[in-house]
């Protein structure tokens, strides 16, 4: 049996690598999620959720790097080391990106129109605010008359001059990060008095 004094330099080196590892893979974790969030993988529910859950994706990327600590520091050799830890930190690379892509194919919940309604009468902002986005992005005003916009939103909150823009206050948006500002949902009509478009932002 080695003396003890030559199992102690082995050892530390283990730990050494290992924490090493540990430190360069929940970084390269942290820093591909917010690249694959930026580049729209996932969709903007799961980059407004990553921000405002940061500690979670924080704790994620400390277990990916983690898990890519143990398998290099499992090699005996720096060659051997380095290439488990790549391919243990590709895998999970592919793991999370297919978890975005199959979380962003995901269908969404339909604009309720009666929440709409009811959030309005209650001052419910983030329900306001929730199937505003869904009614824009669902494409469920267009066409509308003026009649049936009223119907299906209620009253709103201001009509333009010409009666082409009506408005709705929906509270506070962009507000992941920081106050927000006040947000409105536009419905604009077209000169025959359908919904030609609609849109959920600070200003028109």
């Amino acid at each position: 049996m080695p003396p003890s004094g030559h199992l102690l330099p082995a050892w530390l080196d283990r730990v050494g690598t290992l924490v090493l590892l540990t430190v360069v893979g929940t970084l390269a974790a942290f820093v591909a999620s917010g690249v694959l969030l930026g580049l729209g993988l996932g969709g903007d529910e799961l980059f407004v959720a990553s921000i405002v859950n940061y500690p979670l994706v924080l704790l994620l990327s400390v277990g990916c790097g983690v898990v890519v600590g143990i398998a290099g520091a499992s090699a005996r050799t720096w060659s051997g080391t380095l290439r488990r830890a790549g391919i243990v930190a590709l895998v999970l690379l592919a793991l999370g990106a297919g978890a975005m892509a199959t979380f962003s194919s995901l269908p969404r919940p339909a604009f309720d129109a009666a929440s709409f309604r009811s959030a309005a009468a209650s001052g419910d902002d983030e329900e306001m605010e929730r199937q505003a986005y869904r009614a824009v992005e669902q494409d469920v005003l267009l066409g509308l008359s003026r009649t049936e916009a009223r119907r299906v939103l209620g009253d709103p909150d201001r009509i333009s001059g010409t009666g082409h823009v009506w408005t709705w206050n929906v509270g506070m948006i962009n507000d992941a990060i920081g106050p927000g500002d006040g947000g409105r949902l536009y419905v604009i009509f077209d000169p025959s008095g359908r919904v030609k478009s609609g849109k959920v932002d600070t200003s028109l």
